[in-house]
């Protein structure tokens, strides 16, 4: 990573081992330092929440059920990973899976999400530092910056509970690392970062769409300002520059939505699935933002960008207005990657198309740093050589003062953070689960619908099968609603899912292909229960092809067995 992360300034002469500068190595040296440091420390805490607290983020532990059935379901499979998320953090997590017969709780409590949250929430932070590095600002304003944002609370949160922010965040860094020295120096290397940052960030998060297209349009804009000759030839370069960066991106828009599409029958079947979730819960997100109109929720949204950075908007125009006088076009690279995604969450929230959730606005806290970096960058040399240098000390009052400023507003940030966090209103996953981090029990406890323990009840329920030694394929469930069930299991192949080969025959006649149990749920997306409605209540339940056996309280679902007593066919 240390290599990706270097600047390359063209082709460099040969030295001899006693000639050659020991400063890229030192570079190295740090840079694996700052990522080696936050590795652990997101590792702890992932620990902490996952394994000691059973706080388990039930969009973590999807993604490690995605995962488990590439290699342990019935029918093994890449496609297995499913198509309603971006594959890339369920796919990180398979060599962690594959480890889970000598470390079950890898699978069980999904603690393989924590690990790849934590890698690349670590990942982020050795950009931020080689950003800051590359802005050559005073050592100890580069140290506190990167620090207090590792330590941030919706930072330590999201690198340690699993959730893909952490491969959001590490990837929108990356992007934006690769943007600055682009427009600092114009080089074919930066481009092939832009690139790269882009498609892998996509295969993570669709947001990426919002970042890449700012991207590429700054691109666009900026060669063809830059370039010399008749208007046609400047087109021509800006199209070419553009299409090094956003080829790569472009193919894996084009793959993820062709494989979807022949496998699944729809190209976009993430659309489908957020948009019936969120218009299910219209009135809820009324209630909790204050209101039904776009006014409401955008007036929400911003609540939780300042919750998260007060004083994010001063300093984003405190580094413009800097960046304008001296002529320092990098200003823009953070507002069309972090400032992008946060404001096209912000657009998406107000038109009602997701939750709002206060992690959505956690680019937010990227911006601000990235800014207060450039707020800080006192060079006026802008050459490659100069940008190898190691960082100037300050020494200057004006510098100082801007020092002080940064460094406050990156305080500050920390206890406003777990006021909104730990808050009904604004912490809707995170209330209750922010003073479990290390160094944060004296955040206050707060209601959320991600509290500890909430899937305890699948491992009795897992028991419950397990001692059942069925066969394999004797269970029909749904996972949407039951992937947690399917996790705890330590016979998964027992039950039949829609990543099977066989789920949709097995479906339309479960008798006739032995399936000895129909498992429902209460979950909305749950496709047995359109196949298959329950009819009568308590002990008198029944379907069409079945009786009631029991119910479970599985937490976020309530689960209805039924044994299948006859043939649909008669």
């Amino acid at each position: 990573m240390t290599q990706l992360l270097e600047p390359h300034a063209g082709v460099r002469p040969r030295t001899s081992p006693s000639t050659a500068s020991p400063e890229p190595a030192r570079r190295s040296r740090s840079t694996l330092t700052v990522f080696g440091t936050a590795c652990v420390a997101y590792l702890l805490a992932g620990w902490q929440l996952a394994i000691e607290h059973h706080a388990i983020v039930l969009d973590a532990m999807a993604r490690a059920a995605n995962a488990s059935y590439v290699i342990s379901s019935r029918d093994p499979h890449l496609a297995a990973v499913g198509f309603v998320w971006n594959p890339l953090p369920s796919f990180a997590a398979l060599p962690f899976l594959a480890l889970s017969p000598w470390f079950p709780e890898l699978r069980t409590q999904a603690f393989a999400s924590n690990i790849v949250s934590a890698i690349f929430m670590a990942g982020s932070v050795a950009v931020i530092w080689q950003i800051l590095r590359e802005l050559r600002i005073a050592t100890v304003a580069m140290i506190a910056l990167t620090a207090l944002y590792a330590v941030h609370p919706i930072i330590l949160e999201y690198g340690a509970n699993g959730d893909s922010e952490a491969t959001l965040v590490f990837f929108l860094a990356l992007t934006c690392l690769g943007l600055m020295r682009w427009l600092e120096r114009r080089d074919l290397n930066s481009l092939l970062l832009i690139g790269t940052a882009l498609a892998f960030g996509y295969l993570s998060r669709q947001e990426l769409l919002a970042a890449g297209g700012a991207s590429l349009a700054l691109i666009l804009a900026v060669t063809y300002l830059d370039a010399r000759g008749s208007a046609r030839h400047r087109r021509w370069t800006a199209a070419t520059e553009a299409a090094i960066a956003g080829m790569p991106f472009v193919l894996a828009i084009v793959c993820w939505a062709g494989s979807a599409w022949m496998i699944v029958g729809t190209a976009l079947s993430y659309l489908d699935a957020n948009a019936l979730q969120v218009n299910s819960a219209q009135s809820s997100i009324a209630s909790v933002v204050g209101g039904p109109n776009a006014l409401d929720r955008f007036g929400y949204f911003l609540g939780e960008l300042l919750l998260l950075e007060p004083l994010w908007s001063i300093i984003v125009v405190a580094a413009l207005v800097m960046s304008w006088r001296r002529r320092d076009p990098r200003v823009l690279a953070p507002l069309v990657t972090f400032g992008a995604v946060a404001g096209a969450q912000a657009v998406l929230f107000g038109a009602g198309s997701t939750f709002g959730w206060m992690r959505f606005a956690i680019t937010v806290v990227p911006l601000t740093i990235v800014c207060s970096g450039l707020l800080l960058n006192t060079r006026q040399e802008s050459s490659a050589r100069a940008s190898a240098r190691t960082p100037r000390r300050a020494g200057s009052v004006f510098t100082a003062t801007l020092m002080a400023v940064a460094i406050v507003a990156a305080l500050v940030a920390i206890p406003s953070a777990v006021g909104g966090m730990t808050t009904e209103r604004f912490g809707r996953e995170e209330a209750a689960s922010v003073h479990l981090l290390p160094g944060y029990g004296w955040a206050p406890t707060g209601a959320s619908y991600i509290r500890p323990h909430a899937f305890d009840g699948y491992a009795d329920i897992a028991r419950y099968f397990d001692r059942q030694h069925l066969r394999d394929g004797s269970v029909l469930t749904d996972d949407t609603s039951t992937f947690p069930l399917i996790l705890a299991s330590k016979r998964p192949r027992q039950f039949i899912i829609p990543s099977d080969y066989d789920f949709e025959r097995s479906v339309a006649d479960p008798a006739a292909f032995k399936v000895k149990y129909l498992l429902l749920s209460n979950g909305q997306t749950d496709a047995l229960r359109s196949s298959y409605p329950i009819a009568g209540v308590g002990r008198k339940a029944h379907i069409s092809v079945g009786t009631f056996v029991r119910s479970f309280d599985g937490g976020p679902f309530q689960l209805y067995l039924f044994r299948v007593t006859h043939s649909i066919t008669g």
